[in-house]
């Protein structure tokens, strides 16, 4: 539509009273809405208010939806890394379970009167299974059995028994 300047006079001070109540530019925005609804009635400038209303609110909710993809894929992300720590301490805690199993083994061959030294297959295995050597594993068995005497540790001397518990008896 083509648009016509309107003139008009009013009172300085009134003018700029009312000037400081409004952000610039506002002034002629209101002008045009009060002469808009003089001519048009007052359902017309309902229906632009409302329109500018809709359209902000629909730019604030592209937005809010933009930020809520980016905070989903943000939290499956998460949830990727948190599946591969469980995953990763499953493969831990079944490792520590098998490597308590070989020494398990070892100490039961110990206590029944077995030397154990380093070349030793299960303690070969135990330390390939714990990702460790053969004598952190001796050095376990040693911690965990304190009042086993140092002969169990090593190999039978001439003229000593195989079963260290008939040699210390």
């Amino acid at each position: 539509m083509p648009r016509k300047q309107a003139t008009f006079n009013v009172d300085r001070e009134v003018w700029e009273a009312a000037l400081e109540q409004l952000e610039h530019g506002e002034m002629s925005e209101r002008l045009r809405q009060f002469v808009e609804q003089i001519a048009f009635g007052a359902e017309v400038n309902e229906r632009k208010r409302l329109m500018q209303q809709m359209e902000h609110l629909r730019s604030e909710r592209s937005e809010l939806e933009g930020r809520i993809s980016n905070m989903q894929r943000m939290r499956d992300n998460h949830e990727r890394k948190i599946s591969n720590i469980e995953q990763r301490l499953s493969q831990l805690d079944d490792r520590v379970g098998k490597f308590e199993g070989a020494v398990e083994t070892i100490e039961e061959l110990l206590f029944a009167g077995g030397r154990i030294t380093i070349d030793n297959p299960q303690v070969e295995r135990a330390a390939i299974i714990g990702e460790v050597t053969e004598e952190e594993v001796i050095e376990t068995i040693r911690g965990r059995n304190p009042e086993v005497p140092d002969i169990a540790y090593r190999y039978p001397e001439d003229g000593e028994e195989p079963n260290w518990r008939r040699e210390v008896e």
